[in-house]
């Protein structure tokens, strides 16, 4: 399984039994692989709003803390667009600047593995492996060297050339 870096699953006749519940093999499956580093994300069909949030919360996919719920807050923060009727979700302007921002700056934090290993944490801290404040020291930590990090960077020259360049296409 070394090479894997992500399992994407459907939800209705894949990830979800004859009742439409989230097996318990599935779910040690799913615990296995995040344990493992691998990210595991839904692909379906469904709005936002269709995704079962009680069955997958904890299970490694789709909390809260990470994707579906993620997408919603960015559409409604104005970040991303989201057409109601095609459900496919684009970058505004602003969302784009973050984007560019990030990838060029702590392009790590673009890796699914990095949200894979984050809810790692988070479930050896429900599991009581490590405790609240183990988990948030290890978190510091790791944002603390990459803002030092992005503090010397000298950059402002080339996002200001990715910020022209997505400019015109959000003229209104």
């Amino acid at each position: 399984m070394k090479n894997i870096k992500l399992v994407a699953l459907d939800l209705d006749g894949t990830l979800f039994n004859h009742e439409s519940r989230i097996s318990r093999r599935n779910l040690d499956t799913i615990k296995k692989a995040t344990e493992l580093g691998i990210a595991v994300v839904i692909s379906t069909g469904r709005p936002l709003n269709g995704l079962p949030f009680d069955q997958i919360k904890g299970s490694g996919i789709g909390t809260s803390a990470t994707r579906a719920e993620i997408l919603s807050k960015l559409v409604a923060k104005k970040y991303l667009k989201l057409n109601k009727k095609t459900q496919i979700i684009t970058p505004e302007f602003l969302g784009e600047m973050v984007y560019d921002v990030v990838d060029s700056s702590i392009r790590s934090l673009l890796n699914p593995e990095l949200t894979a290993s984050w809810e790692k944490g988070l479930t050896y801290m429900s599991e009581g492996t490590i405790t609240e404040d183990e988990y948030m020291a290890k978190l510091e930590n790791y944002i603390a060297k990459w803002v030092n990090g992005v503090k010397g960077l000298n950059n402002q020259g080339y996002l200001r050339k990715k910020f022209d360049e997505a400019a015109v296409y959000y003229k209104k």
